[in-house]
């Protein structure tokens, strides 16, 4: 049995992926909007499998309380926005155990670590919690309905100041696809999600507003959105190599999870056949702005800074989307001093 916290787009792709492993799962979701659908729907998902070319409906045991999610398995994967996590950290605490291993789907950035410092506080012991650098799945979801557009061949794991090797061994037989990276630095850095969705949508804002229906990433992107996002990636480059981490640029992670082999982040986002017809938002009050701003780019610019760098790019986007949104991103961000963390 494993728990799957978070009924949404990603939560709802991995229960997928371990029913056909036919691994029994339990799901929970702290809103009930995201459920109330499928258990009308008898307890039922219908996937369409744009990757095996299947549409199908399976079986989804939603469970009612938390308590039961975290009893029932020893092993939490949890695929929620990085907002998610503080509030998930409090409503495990108790139930926790330090038999449990905890998987972020994604970390975003500095995901374990917060995660950890909270169950210490609370429990005092630290778990085993990864976070990974993404998820497995391009995905979409309404309803009990989950679109699966793609699956990445590689998705980078690790976790802050912890280590496993039964889990590493248990999730390597669960998950192939999951390759277990040292650094910890190295997954909680290359947060791509932190450079493209924010990007994107506030340099969009005027379709967003209108409520206008465009393609995120094939009309989204324009060659000026794409030459800001090299300057963010250049500055996050700055960061990586002031920890000492390897850095793994916009270009070099497409073509690793998605095939194009280009040079340029235009042309290369414009040729993954799995972005084509991801819509954008159509409101800032977005997971693209508030989580990974305040999970992503906020955390990423306080290392940078930390260390001197003058991020320059990244201050003047977070200030841009704070403006914009009446939301003061510097100040509720995740803050991390790495002087005091390496």
């Amino acid at each position: 049995m494993i728990t799957v916290i978070g009924a949404g787009n990603g939560g709802l792709a991995m229960s997928y992926y371990l029913h056909t492993k036919g691994i029994e799962t339990c799901s929970w979701n702290r809103s009930t909007d995201r459920t109330t659908t499928i258990i009308t729907a008898n307890n039922t998902i219908e996937v369409f499998d744009y990757v095996a070319g299947l549409n199908v409906k399976i079986p989804i045991n939603i469970v009612p309380d938390i308590k039961n999610a975290v009893t029932k398995s020893k092993l939490l994967i949890i695929i929620t926005p990085g907002t998610a996590h503080r509030d998930i950290a409090h409503r495990i605490a108790e139930y926790i155990t330090p038999e449990h291993a905890i998987i972020l789907m994604p970390g975003r950035t500095y995901g374990s670590m917060e995660f950890i410092d909270i169950i210490y506080e609370l429990k005092g012991f630290r778990p085993v919690c990864y976070e990974t650098q993404t998820i497995l799945h391009t995905c979409r979801s309404e309803g009990n309905r989950v679109h699966i557009f793609a699956q990445k061949p590689k998705v980078f794991f690790s976790g802050y100041r912890v280590k496993s090797d039964s889990v590493n061994r248990i999730l390597s037989d669960i998950f192939p696809e999951l390759i277990y990276i040292e650094d910890y630095f190295q997954v909680t850095l290359n947060n791509i999600g932190a450079m493209l969705h924010p990007t994107i949508t506030v340099l969009n804002t005027g379709r967003v507003d209108a409520g206008t229906s465009f393609k995120f990433y094939h009309e989204g992107l324009t060659p000026i959105i794409a030459e800001y996002l090299e300057n963010l990636d250049c500055e996050r480059k700055l960061v990586c190599a002031s920890v000492g981490c390897e850095f793994i640029s916009l270009q070099e992670w497409i073509a690793e999870e998605y095939g194009p082999q280009d040079t340029s982040i235009y042309k290369g986002i414009q040729s993954v056949g799995a972005y084509k017809d991801i819509l954008g938002p159509q409101t800032l009050n977005h997971r693209y702005i508030y989580d990974d701003v305040s999970t992503g780019l906020v955390p990423i610019y306080y290392t940078g800074k930390a260390f001197g760098i003058e991020m320059s790019y990244t201050e003047a986007l977070i200030q841009f989307i704070s403006k914009v949104t009446k939301y003061d991103f510097f100040k509720n961000g995740r803050k991390f001093d790495l002087r005091f963390s390496l």
